[in-house]
This record gives structure tokens, C-alpha cells and sequence, in this order.
């Protein structure tokens, strides 16, 4: 690497003045790390596809069971009378008002509530939806 030489014409020498550049210091270079050990190494390797593939595994579960959950059509049950008026006097009997809770699709929940049943709590999981932006902005014109 060469070192540029700027030339400077002072006032009193007719010659000029040559100044040399001082170099600039270099980088020092990160002192290198030991390098592992074969062993080390694929033992790192194993650990972290280890861990993705349990990661894969707990959701893989998860995704079995929402699934599930949303495919199980033995969630609900069809309730007849003969006439209307039949229909309205069970749900006066129950003190189910159609006002607030309707007078053909009930929830469960409510109904066994009315008739003082205990029913076991479910805990459904929370899905989050995207949705693409494009078909929301179709949607909303």
C-alpha cells in the first residue's frame, strides 16, 4: 500500500516541502476464537433440532385437538314439540324469556342452568384469525 505524499508550497522556500502522511493504523483483529470440536459442534446441532422438533410436536398436538374441536358434530341436540304452543310453554317452564335468549337455538349452558343441571367447564382454545387485507378491503366496499 502506498502512502500519498501532499506537496505544500511555503512562502519563503522556492522548493516545495515534501510532508509524508503518517499511516493509518489498521483494525486489530478480533483474536480468534478456539474452534470447536467436532463433537461440540454436533452436539449443538442436536440440541437445537431437538428442540424444534419438540416445538413441532407440542404444536402438532395442538393443531390435532383444535381440530378436533372444530370438525365434532356431537356438540348439540334437537329438541321438538308438537305444536308452538307446546314449544312456549316449555320455555315459560324453564323461565327461558325468547327476548333474550330466542325460541329456537338455546345454548346449552343456558338451558341447563334454568333446569339447576351442573355441567362440566370446557376451555376452548382462542383462534386467532387473519385475514387477508386485500379480501377485507373487497368485503368493506
Amino acid at each position: 500500500m502506498s502512502i500519498p505524499i501532499k506537496r505544500v508550497q511555503l512562502a519563503t522556500s522556492a522548493k516545495p516541502l515534501e510532508v509524508k502522511r503518517a499511516a493509518m493504523p489498521t483494525k486489530k483483529e478480533a483474536p480468534k476464537e478456539p474452534e470447536k470440536s467436532l463433537e461440540a459442534e454436533a452436539g449443538a446441532v442436536l440440541e437445537e433440532v431437538s428442540a424444534k422438533l419438540t416445538g413441532f410436536h407440542e404444536r402438532q398436538e395442538k393443531e390435532k385437538l383444535r381440530a378436533q374441536l372444530a370438525t365434532d358434530s356431537e356438540f348439540w341436540i334437537a329438541v321438538s314439540f308438537k305444536s308452538r304452543e307446546q314449544k312456549e310453554a316449555f320455555l315459560k317452564a324453564i323461565q327461558m324469556d325468547a327476548r333474550l335468549h330466542g325460541d329456537k337455538y338455546l345454548l346449552g349452558e343456558d338451558v341447563a342452568h334454568a333446569l339447576k343441571i351442573p355441567l362440566p367447564h370446557v376451555e376452548l382454545p382462542k383462534i386467532k384469525r387473519r385475514f387477508d387485507p386485500d379480501y377485507l378491503k373487497l368485503a368493506m366496499d
